[in-house]
């Protein structure tokens, strides 16, 4: 059954549109709902309750936040935001925040509170914010989609959430299954993403892998002198990577994963190490595969570089991954539910 998810986004109005809109974009090319105070952007008590019952059926609660603290409620002198905010944690809505990372020293004129009040709120808010939770930062709108990316899929493999339905799509877990193997069958005959397809086929030459093995020694493992070298298409070396990426990887854990994956028959070394032949850089075929939107990179909580899939991918997995050897329970359980 094919879900999507309405994400309601918070967030002060003037100043950030264009932030606004780019996680709007960014939601609905992971094939979401926005929802959010486009639809009623006047601040008042009785558009507040209303804006509670949309955070009620939303999914997840995504807040954004720079250098305005906001309208001020009369009765509880909080922000609209805050209290919207406020109003997710307390019903355990899924939160996704993404806050600026130095409004107060970046930002200017209508971009910032002006006064020592709105000031001195903010920053209150902010600490809230960042206290013992997952905060992405952000400095310039157009960072916006990668993170908004990024964040949900990371809030999805923690919290699931309900989802939505076509009313036609509701249908029996036998009926379903079904739907799903055909699908399958179809994306491995189906020429999916034709330019991506070309651009790849550009890519000329082998990608030359080695593995040497090793024994066990007194301080360690030593080289034998054993070896294995070959060599694969770039085609298969990328559907390796997809299928490593089918969850967030570290780059060297993704490294060996990709290796491991295109290991021969033939090595029956009980110790090895594997690597890349000469002249292929791995980074370098990442870095490509990024230009190409199709994976994205970003500095994890630990300070290591993590890749992730793109939405795109999925157009060039469907038709590629499909042919290969994955498990098709878990490959139809990712791409068709």
């Amino acid at each position: 059954m094919e879900k999507r998810y309405q994400v309601f986004i918070s967030s002060t109005f003037q100043d950030l549109q264009n932030a606004r809109q780019e996680v709007s974009q960014a939601l609905l090319r992971a094939d979401c709902f926005p929802a959010g105070m486009e639809l009623f952007p006047a601040a008042d008590q009785e558009q507040f309750e209303f804006i509670k019952t949309v955070i009620d059926q939303s999914d997840y609660y995504l807040l954004i936040s720079a250098g305005r603290y906001g309208s001020i409620h009369p009765e509880t002198g909080l922000s609209y935001t805050e209290m919207e905010y406020d109003y997710a944690m307390e019903i355990g809505k899924p939160v996704i925040r993404l806050l600026h990372k130095d409004p107060f020293n970046q930002l200017r004129g209508e971009f910032l509170e002006t006064g020592d009040a709105g000031r001195a709120a903010l920053e209150k808010f902010r600490q809230k914010l960042t206290t013992g939770s997952v905060v992405r930062f952000w400095e310039d709108p157009k960072e916006l989609m990668a993170e908004t990316v990024f964040a949900l899929q990371d809030i999805q493999r923690r919290k699931s959430a309900v989802g939505w339905v076509r009313a036609d799509g509701i249908s029996s877990e036998k009926a379903r299954a079904e739907i799903a193997e055909l699908k399958l069958q179809l994306a491995e005959v189906q020429v999916v993403n034709p330019d991506f397809a070309k651009t790849l086929s550009q890519q000329k030459g082998l990608v030359p892998l080695r593995w040497r093995e090793e024994v066990a020694a007194d301080d360690g493992y030593e080289f034998t002198g054993a070896q294995l070298t070959t060599s694969v298409s770039k085609d298969s070396f990328l559907y390796e990577i997809c299928v490593a990426l089918l969850e967030e990887e570290e780059e060297g854990a993704l490294y060996r994963r990709v290796l491991e994956g295109l290991k021969p028959k033939e090595v029956s070394f009980k110790y090895y190490q594997r690597d890349l032949g000469e002249y292929f850089e791995f980074r370098s075929f990442l870095e490509w595969l990024e230009g190409e939107s199709m994976i994205s990179s970003y500095t994890n909580e630990y300070g290591a570089t993590s890749w992730v899939l793109l939405p795109d991918a999925r157009v060039w997995i469907r038709g590629n991954v499909a042919r290969k050897s994955l498990d098709r329970a878990a490959l139809k359980e990712y791409l068709f539910t």
